[in-house]
């Protein structure tokens, strides 16, 4: 069961269905960062978004101005395609996609991200800034080690980027996939919801209604275990003769 991506809502027990739409790519080639790896892979991940293949062999990565990694070959529209970063700090730095070597244009840019702060003097936040892509002074904590930043949705063809992140579970490929869940179960009073998310453990949340006109009421303290792997066994009190139950992730 798919779910909106805004408030990310991942699966719902009874009647409630919800449903998961994605904007149309645009017309011309769109190529985006949607995945930065927390790990000594240093591996980023670049989406086509547009309707045309792009040759990416011009094109350059660029993270506290240094330029020795660069992208390769063709990436088709909607396809996501890998790449090693040499060097990139995972602690703090800035990683910008650009479709030449002009570093300084903000029409080379073509995407930008940028974590744990404390070197903007040597990083390209102003250029992204001057493209209207990022906030000056706007950092993402560092995802734990072995995690991932990753795109939430389609990135905007123009606008900030700096809410269209989430930290979570490595994973090859944009969409990251919504909740998957194993098995569902009522315990000893308590449900018990089996699963796999991608988004960090304590990310999730848990609402109930008690019919489908009421509103949903935020579960105080659910028990949400981490299995492995981002699989998940979640629990919380089951109530009344019927009960609405959603879990969600931000």
């Amino acid at each position: 069961m798919r779910a909106m991506n805004k408030s990310r809502p991942l699966f719902v027990v009874a009647l409630a269905v919800s449903l998961l739409s994605f904007a149309a790519p645009a017309a011309h080639a769109q190529v985006r960062i949607t995945e930065v790896t927390m790990t000594a892979t240093n591996n980023v991940e670049l989406t086509n978004f547009g309707a045309a293949t792009v040759s990416l062999n011009p094109w350059f990565f660029c993270h506290r101005r240094t330029y020795g990694s660069r992208p390769s070959g063709d990436i088709a529209p909607g396809q996501s395609r890998m790449f090693t970063v040499a060097s990139l700090n995972l602690t703090s730095s800035d990683l910008g996609l650009y479709n030449s070597s002009s570093f300084a244009t903000t029409t080379a840019m073509e995407d930008f991200v940028q974590w744990g702060g404390s070197f903007v003097s040597t990083g390209r936040e102003g250029t992204a800034s001057a493209k209207g892509i990022w906030t000056t002074g706007f950092f993402f904590t560092v995802p734990p080690a072995g995690k991932s930043l990753h795109a939430k949705a389609q990135p905007p063809a123009t606008g900030l980027r700096t809410t269209n992140w989430f930290p979570g579970w490595p994973h090859a490929g944009f969409p990251v996939p919504d909740m998957a869940f194993e098995s569902v179960a009522i315990v000893g009073g308590q449900w018990r919801l089996i699963g796999k998310s991608y988004y960090l453990t304590n990310a999730h949340g848990v609402d109930v209604r008690d019919n489908l006109t009421t509103p949903w009421v935020p579960v105080i303290a659910p028990t949400i275990v981490e299995l492995g792997g981002g699989r998940l066994d979640v629990r919380f009190p089951a109530t009344g003769t019927r009960q609405f139950t959603r879990l969600r992730a931000q």
